[in-house]
Formats: C-alpha cells, sequence, structure tokens
C-alpha cells in the first residue's frame, strides 16, 4: 500500500508552472517529480486556474 502524499498550494502552483516551461514535461515526468500518480497531476491541471491565483500556502487542498 503506498503513503498518501498530499502537496500544498505552492506546490501545485508550482506544479502548473512547470507545466507551462518548455519543452513541456510529460505529466508522468511531473508526478515521479512530486511522488504522486499521474491522474493526480491531470486534476491539478484542470484546476490550473485556481492553483496559479493562490499565494497561500497555508492550505492543503
Amino acid at each position: 500500500m503506498s503513503k498518501r502524499i498530499s502537496l500544498t498550494n505552492a506546490q501545485k502552483r508550482q506544479l502548473c508552472l512547470d507545466k507551462a516551461k518548455k519543452p513541456t514535461p510529460t505529466n508522468g515526468e511531473l508526478a515521479s517529480k512530486y511522488g504522486i500518480k499521474e491522474k493526480t497531476v491531470s486534476a491539478i491541471l484542470i484546476a490550473k486556474e485556481k492553483w496559479l491565483v493562490t499565494n497561500s500556502d497555508e492550505y492543503t487542498a
């Protein structure tokens, strides 16, 4: 059983910024970098507008 990983808001924001870099990393590469599953990367990227405007690292979602 794998341990659940919780990313902070700042990490989710950085993941979205990383995806925008050239050359564009794959979701698999981002999943490996952040220690999460590809499905989680996809879910974060779907809500990228939310994470790109957040500045607070106080709470995790």
